[in-house]
C-alpha cells in the first residue's frame, strides 16, 4: 500500500513537473505536455484500482485543484508575461490592413504583370493584385479580365484583342 501511494504520488509530481515544463520551456503542444497529461491520468487510476475509490476521488479533485489554480494564477505573474504574446499591431507602428472591396473589380480589364500558372500579379487601373487563373496558364502581359472573387484574391481569364 506504502508503494502504491509512493507510485500515486510520484506519477502525479512527475505530470505536473511535465505539463510546467511544456507551458514554460519547451513551444507548443506536444509529446511532454502527453506525458504530462498521461502521467496525472496513471496517478489517478493507480489511486483509484490500488486504494480506494475514496482516495481516488481526492487525488482526481486535487489534478482539477491544481488545474484550476495554474488557470487563474499564471496569467498574474511575471513567467506569463514573458511567453504571452503582448504587442499589438497599431498603424503608428506602420501595421496597417487596407480594407478592399475586390467586387467592384469583378468584369474589370487589366493585364498579366506576372506568367500567371496558374497564380501571380495582375495590373488593373495601375494597381497590381494577387490573381490566379481558372487553371489555364496565361503569358505574361496578356489581357485578363477578372471573372470571380475567392476571398482577396481575383481570379481572371485571358480575353483575346
Amino acid at each position: 500500500m506504502i508503494q502504491t501511494m509512493v507510485l500515486a504520488i510520484s506519477l502525479f509530481i512527475f505530470g505536473f513537473v511535465l505539463l510546467l515544463f511544456e507551458l514554460l520551456i519547451v513551444p507548443g503542444f506536444g509529446l511532454i505536455g502527453i506525458l504530462g497529461i498521461l502521467s496525472v491520468a496513471a496517478a489517478c487510476y493507480t489511486v483509484f484500482t490500488s486504494l480506494n475509490t475514496v482516495a481516488g476521488v481526492l487525488i482526481t479533485l486535487l489534478s482539477a485543484l491544481l488545474v484550476h489554480l495554474l488557470i487563474r494564477r499564471l496569467p498574474k505573474t511575471g513567467i506569463w508575461k514573458k511567453i504571452r504574446l503582448s504587442a499589438v499591431e497599431r498603424a503608428g507602428a506602420g501595421f496597417s490592413r487596407e480594407e478592399q472591396d475586390f467586387k467592384q473589380l469583378l468584369g474589370q480589364d487589366g493585364v498579366a504583370h506576372t506568367m500567371l500558372r496558374p497564380g501571380g500579379t495582375v495590373i488593373i487601373r495601375n494597381r497590381r493584385y494577387d490573381a490566379i487563373t481558372e487553371g489555364i496558364y496565361i503569358d505574361k502581359d496578356a489581357k485578363i479580365q477578372v471573372c470571380n472573387i475567392s476571398g482577396t484574391t481575383l481570379v481572371v481569364k485571358k480575353i483575346n484583342g
